[in-house]
């Protein structure tokens, strides 16, 4: 188990939008940024989920807090902005390092909707790390047994912090671009 800072820091917010009726939005969200990298410090998490980010956002987020492992963007892959297609598109890292795990699956289609699309994006693409989200308070609890129940034999679930260390291995190694 991993706690992250999930929706955008340290409030639920969709934080492109954040600070928008101030004179100086981009203060405001520098504010808002300041205040998430104290308060996950704090409590000791290492990664956060940008709700509606696209890359210029996320690169800000990694410079505001670069004690993260990782950054998780978008809360369901149906509302991700840039419409991302593909295990290539969906993870990869900025140009500063930082991973990026885009969502791969779209919110709450139930355990055999949730694995088809994990399916779909990531292909013959091996090894594949992916952010696999559930709307959890939409969603039964047992959704998340089912899941692992019916998961592929080459499926591995992992932390967060985990996710991101095999990712950097692999991309190390050259397994991954």
């Amino acid at each position: 188990t991993e706690f992250i800072a999930d929706v955008s820091g340290v409030a639920y917010t969709q934080v492109r939008n954040y600070g928008l009726a101030y004179a100086d939005s981009d203060g405001a969200l520098g504010g808002f940024l300041d205040w998430t990298a104290r308060l996950m410090q704090s409590m000791g998490m290492r990664t956060v989920r940008v709700s509606d980010s696209d890359d210029a956002l996320n690169e800000r987020y990694a410079k505001a807090l670069p004690f993260c492992h990782s950054i998780f963007a978008g809360m369901g892959h149906e509302w991700d902005r840039d419409n991302r297609q593909g295990i290539d598109k969906l993870t990869y890292s900025l140009p500063g390092g930082m991973p990026i795990f885009h969502n791969v699956t779209t919110w709450d289609h139930g355990t055999d909707g949730f694995l088809r699309e994990v399916r779909e994006q990531v292909g013959s693409n091996r090894p594949a790390f992916v952010n696999g989200f559930v709307g959890g308070f939409s969603s039964p609890s047992l959704i998340y047994e089912k899941i692992y129940e019916k998961r592929d034999p080459n499926m591995v679930f992992v932390t967060p912090a985990q996710l991101a260390e095999l990712y950097g291995k692999a991309k190390d190694k050259g397994w991954i671009k």
